[in-house]
């Protein structure tokens, strides 16, 4: 997605190059705490300013959520990295996404904590960038640099390179206290033991791996019954689908392993201590994996790892490693810290990513996605507790109290206590609809006419979308396949809002229905073709209307695009689309508007006399006081129910060839 007001900032504004560093504010949500989630990049020298603040937050792991795709953030701030050439900070809100930019988004809804604390923490930060000597010149590029508050009291920060060699120093430690404790319970370096420890690895990771294969069969058979998202507005839910089964399974296959391994001839409490130990060197080989990925988010495996081998270096100082209680009781309070720690981390990135599936497109399995999602964080979390299950007297009375609580829980889920959505102003949890009444126009290689219709184009926003309308809205009978559209013309002869929704766009929804009334024409009008050489063609254009225009360009076989020039620097990438490159203008004009202009470069067989390329236009008109709904799409917007939440808009596609 290109961010408009910051690309045409950086490329046209006379005070773009004057910019040396850059705050960035985003949002995903309405209220809560802003949150540091991107530094450079590769400038540390950020922090020392930023742990300045007096309320610092800050949350590294989401940049390479951005990078995966899981959080829709990052736009304005690429474009000033990648187009301003210049560096900076990322802010973001997280709190409260149901609200985030529907109708119930409005200035009420962010709390006036939100804004004192931003505004005391942005007031410190500028302050210091102001004198920061790194802007004179601007600093040189550092190593990747890993970053995360500890409790929001301060602020820990690291490059990649420093990380390895504290990750390498953790791991040696961590063995080094394996080996002693495993030595002082009688095991050694022999053929029975490494049995004995092999087999104990292997139900800890078997136990994984079971919890992730169930909770992914569960979370298939909830979609494929249609009961998705029933979290979206319950967060509880998750505990009960999700994070019980996981300990259900854990603690299964760990019973199962003391029952075929109950003659050894260690005590309870010694068993439970090798298997922490055990779950340790395990958590150790993913660090070490993770360093030589140089993946930052590893931070949340280092710290409770780091607790432990402290924690058992308390046990052994005081010699109670024998004594059940006494050793329990230290292990407990010595893993308390590292616990909280993650159990913040956790609910952060569930908070981000739960309003996030409310608007991540029906092509994504979101109660696949996060249910294994749940698993890596459930077993992240509380895995260093999970072999205490060996100290419970009546533990299959545990597994079954919590196997009980996950039936409740599926009952629940086909009650109306599991909807996911809600209209209620003072807690929405809305179902989101973009609606656009569209006119279509295709033309084929010879620019004739082949198709014209219109219609009723619903981008759908998450996975039960439209299926859970169709008792509310009559017209949903009347869905036509998209499929020869999508196969026959560029991103299926529907306009784009963004192109992170291509991917949906074969899931959208189509209706036939009557012609818009457009309220503005779109044009193209081809200024010149000049031929360059025998081998190349320039087309030049202008395009004008409405205030948000959208052009897809693709060249035919045997054609390349050399260059695409709208502006100075600009940068064009491919999608690839039904095989084949296209690149995509998306346009906006604010008050006052003037022609676009640009030209496209194609180098073609020599002496190319056939068409060049396929061309469409698109508009949005997204202003309701400058367009007219006729009263079909009027009586077609009013049967959609309260607790959803409803874009509607007038837009128009038109296909040529060049």
């Amino acid at each position: 997605m290109w961010s408009h007001a910051v690309h045409g900032f950086v490329t046209q504004h006379k005070w773009a190059k004057e910019v040396s560093a850059f705050i960035n504010l985003d949002s995903v949500g309405v209220g809560g705490k802003e949150t540091l989630v991107r530094v450079g990049p590769n400038r540390p020298w950020f922090l020392y300013y930023y742990q300045k603040v007096p309320r610092p937050r800050t949350l590294a792991c989401v940049e390479e959520l951005l990078q995966f795709g899981f959080v829709p953030l990052g736009a304005d701030f690429n474009m000033m990295k990648d187009y301003g050439n210049t560096v900076g900070v990322e802010f973001t809100f997280f709190r409260n996404g149901y609200k985030f930019h529907t109708r119930f988004d409005d200035y009420a809804s962010v709390p006036i904590e939100s804004i004192q604390h931003v505004g005391d923490n942005l007031l410190t930060l500028v302050q210091g960038l102001a004198d920061a000597q790194e802007l004179k010149p601007l600093g040189q590029t550092v190593d990747k640099v890993i970053f995360y508050d500890f409790f929001e009291l301060f602020v820990i920060h690291y490059t990649v390179a420093i990380a390895s060699l504290i990750h390498i120093a953790v791991s040696s430690l961590s063995i080094i206290v394996a080996l002693r404790n495993l030595h002082s319970f009688g095991l050694r370096l022999c053929r029975q033991s490494l049995i004995y420890l092999g087999l104990m690895s292997t139900a800890i990771i078997t136990g994984w791996f079971t919890a992730a294969i169930f909770i992914a069969f569960i979370a298939l058979l909830i979609d494929g019954f249609e009961y998705n998202l029933s979290w979206y507005n319950n967060r509880l839910i998750i505990f009960g689908l999700y994070v019980i089964p996981t300990n259900i399974c854990i603690f299964s296959i760990t019973l199962i392993f003391n029952y075929f391994n109950d003659k050894n001839t260690f005590s309870i409490g010694a068993r439970t201590q090798i298997q922490l130990h055990l779950l340790r060197l395990i958590w150790t080989m993913v660090l070490l994996v993770g360093t030589m990925a140089q993946f930052r988010f590893i931070y949340v495996i280092l710290i409770p790892i780091t607790f432990q081998i402290f924690t058992f270096g308390l046990i052994e100082m005081f010699g109670v490693r024998h004594t059940m209680k006494k050793w329990l009781i230290l292990y407990i309070l010595g893993m308390v810290l590292p616990t909280m720690f993650l159990m913040q981390h956790t609910l952060q990135i569930v908070i981000i990513l739960i309003s996030v599936y409310g608007r991540s497109g029906p092509d994504k399995n979101s109660e696949v996605h996060l249910g294994i999602l749940i698993v890596v964080l459930t077993i992240l979390t509380i895995s260093y507790y999970m072999p205490l299950i060996t100290l419970v007297r009546k533990p299959m009375a545990l597994v079954m109290t919590l196997t009980l609580i996950f039936v409740i829980y599926i009952i629940i889920l086909m009650t109306p206590f599991g909807f996911p959505y809600s209209g209620n102003p003072e807690s929405p949890a809305p179902q989101r609809y973009y609606i656009y009444h569209t006119k279509r126009i295709f033309r084929n290689d010879s620019n004739e006419i082949f198709k014209n219709d219109s219609g009723f184009y619903l981008l759908n926003s998450d996975r039960n979308s439209p299926n859970n309308l169709k008792k509310y809205i009559t017209e949903l009978s009347d869905i036509k396949s998209l499929s020869e559209d999508c196969d026959r013309s560029l991103f299926c002869g529907l306009p784009l809002v963004n192109t992170k929704l291509i991917p949906t766009l074969r899931d959208s929804t189509w209706i036939p229905s009557d012609e818009p009334k457009i309220p503005e024409p779109i044009s193209l009008q081809l200024i010149s073709k000049t031929y360059l050489s025998d081998t190349s063609i320039r087309y030049n254009f202008t395009l004008s209307g409405p205030n948000h225009v959208g052009v897809y360009i693709s060249p035919k076989r045997n054609i390349n695009v050399f260059e695409i020039r709208l502006f100075p620097k600009t940068q064009m990438e491919p999608i690839f689309w039904n095989g084949r490159p296209a690149y995509i203008i998306l346009f906006s004009w604010l008050k006052s508007r003037s022609s676009l202009n640009f030209y496209i470069d194609f180098e073609t067989p020599s002496n190319w006399t056939n068409p060049t390329f396929d061309v469409a236009l698109t508009a949005r008109y997204i202003n309701d006081k400058t367009f007219v709904k006729i009263s079909k799409f009027t009586q077609f917007l009013e049967e959609f129910p309260k607790w959803t939440d409803v874009v509607a808009a007038l837009a128009t596609y038109e296909s040529w060839v060049y």
